[in-house]
């Protein structure tokens, strides 16, 4: 005899204990996050939750908007917020920062848009080859801000308090957008190297089958 299945009646009630306590613990750690770093960090929590929702869907070529988009926002905001002597923009555009050596550019606010523009192309490429390959939206998503939660974090834990983190850099949103850009690059190598091996994997099996 099949186990019996729980009466329906049961199932609003779990789900509607499961809902509540997600949403207790995501506002509890929000308000815990706004108390502490201020109201700068709202934006970056609403966004990781979109993110979230987002990379759920089913939509074809997800990706190939989606990571040069971030990549892109978070590259104008590290402008905005961009460091002592532009230190965090730099390695927040790591994948083009080194054209301003090799091409002898002038100064960075003479070439920030086209750095950001060359950078965005191969942000791009990225989330073509991420979009075919055998790995799920939401364990990107899921690196993605694990990613850039400990970034952000460990940025400011290297210093002895957060007033001289901020004192340092500015304001809390140049270690945000910086740790932002640094964890797509985690997400995306993360991810490319894993699905890599998981397709390779898969043709490997077809072909003994055969």
């Amino acid at each position: 005899m099949p186990a019996e299945s729980p009466p329906d009646d049961k199932w609003p009630v779990q789900f509607t204990l499961r809902t509540l306590l997600l949403i207790v613990s995501a506002l509890a750690a929000t308000l815990g996050a706004a108390h502490w770093l201020g109201a700068e960090v709202l934006p970056f929590i609403l966004v990781a939750a979109g993110i979230w929702l987002t990379a759920r869907t089913k939509a074809r070529h997800l990706l190939v908007w989606l990571v040069p988009a971030l990549w892109t926002a978070c590259a104008f905001g590290s402008w905005r917020h961009p460091g002592d002597e532009y230190g965090l923009f730099g390695v927040s555009m790591l994948i083009s920062i080194c054209l301003v050596f090799l091409l002898n550019f002038g100064h960075l606010s003479e070439v920030y848009l086209f750095l950001i523009a060359t950078g965005a192309v191969p942000m791009a490429a990225f989330g073509f080859m991420l979009d075919r390959l055998p790995i799920s939206r939401r364990f990107w998503a899921a690196v993605y801000i694990v990613a850039s939660v400990g970034l952000f974090a460990w940025g400011l834990s290297s210093f002895p308090s957060l007033e001289k983190a901020i004192s340092k850099n500015g304001s809390i949103s140049a270690y945000a957008y910086c740790a932002a850009n640094l964890g797509i690059y985690v997400s995306v190598l993360t991810c490319l190297g894993g699905g890599t091996v998981v397709w390779a994997w898969r043709r490997f099996r077809r072909r003994n089958e055969i």
